[in-house]
């Protein structure tokens, strides 16, 4: 049965009709998507099957430790000053530079470490502009 949106020329079936248009209104390259990938557009959607796994598993990581030694999401329900999470980039960054793969600490990957500052700050960009407490020097802005 057809809907109601659908006119289809007398006689024409709903496939045939479906063909027809198909030919006539739908682009060529909408056409082939259809008809290749049964109709899904993800040209515009956030690629999650690009993040790479084993990187994501040591992210996971330091979540999963930070979760055992504080309490779950207590670094987004109690945000920290930006410069607390900086500063333990930097030390994380600067342990790697020198060679050490894993933090003593927890035996995690340093660079694990950093992956999690950085999105952590990066989270905190959209949450808490309120714990920005990075150094403004009113001097540099005249300069510029």
């Amino acid at each position: 049965m057809f809907s109601e949106n659908i006119t289809p020329i007398e006689g024409e079936n709903k496939q045939e009709y479906i063909d027809r248009m198909m030919h006539t209104i739908v682009p060529k390259e909408v056409k082939e998507e259809i008809l290749t990938n049964g109709g899904r557009d993800d040209k515009e959607k956030v690629r999650f099957d690009l993040l790479e796994p084993y990187a994501i598993e040591q992210l996971a990581k330091v979540f999963t430790l930070g979760a055992r030694k504080y309490s779950e999401n207590n670094w987004l329900e109690k945000p920290m000053a930006w410069s607390r999470i900086i500063a333990s980039l930097h030390r994380h960054l600067n342990a790697f530079q020198q060679g050490e793969d894993l933090d003593k600490e927890t035996g995690l990957s340093h660079v694990a470490h950093v992956a999690w500052n950085a999105m952590a700050l990066l989270s905190y960009t959209k949450c808490c502009p309120n714990k920005d407490d990075r150094y403004k020097n009113e001097l540099d802005k005249e300069v510029l």
